[in-house]
């Protein structure tokens, strides 16, 4: 048991320096200086029915809070793909997640469509969206937008994890219908916002 804690720890401790160490040189590009909560991953995808989806899109997966527990409660088959910006912590996922399953892309969401034609046109049953879109330009928070509409399938989910509901306005006039939503408290606070893709 101690050398179970022990390895844990290690691995926590690992995690947060890679975070804070790549937050502190490019805050801008992550928008928060400690990785999202278990706890807040936990409530965020109980809004989702990830059990029953075969093919998962992670914009801005960070070092796998959110990851990690989708991961955990995918069906046996289903495939996960992490879209990450920062060297490092696509380095770091995967070494976490070494398998067949999760699939790591480095590279920013607005170049996916050129780059990975392909994962568009499969589309997706959901699309886990975490990134600093309080800090970016419209025309970045459009693209964003416009790759998570493309790549779901109609009815396709998407999950958008923000600390201020800044994204709210450019949904409004979408085809995009909202589920849910859930404030939860921590520091910094995390707001998460279901939507339904219905055209």
């Amino acid at each position: 048991m101690k050398v179970h804690n022990s390895n844990t720890r290690k691995k926590f401790l690992e995690e947060q320096k890679i975070f804070i160490h790549s937050a502190l040189k490019r805050y801008k590009d992550i928008g928060m200086f400690f990785p999202s909560s278990h706890r807040a991953a936990e409530k965020a995808l109980s809004m989702l029915p990830i059990e029953t989806m075969k093919k998962i899109i992670e914009v801005g997966s960070g070092t796998g809070r959110l990851t990690k527990t989708i991961h955990n409660r995918m069906a046996p088959g289903a495939r996960l793909f992490c879209i990450e910006k920062n060297h490092e912590f696509c380095v770091y996922l995967e070494k976490t997640f070494q398998s067949s399953n999760v699939v790591v892309i480095n590279e920013s969401v607005e170049n996916i469509s050129r780059l990975y034609p392909d994962l568009v046109l499969a589309q997706a049953d959901c699309v886990v969206m975490s990134l600093p879109a309080a800090m970016v330009s419209d025309d970045l928070r459009l693209a964003w937008l416009e790759f998570t509409y493309n790549a779901l399938r109609q009815n396709g989910y998407c999950l958008i994890h923000q600390f201020l509901p800044v994204l709210r306005k450019y949904i409004k006039n979408t085809h995009w219908v909202k589920q849910n939503r859930k404030w939860i408290i921590g520091l910094p606070p995390y707001f998460f916002e279901v939507y339904q893709k219905r055209f």
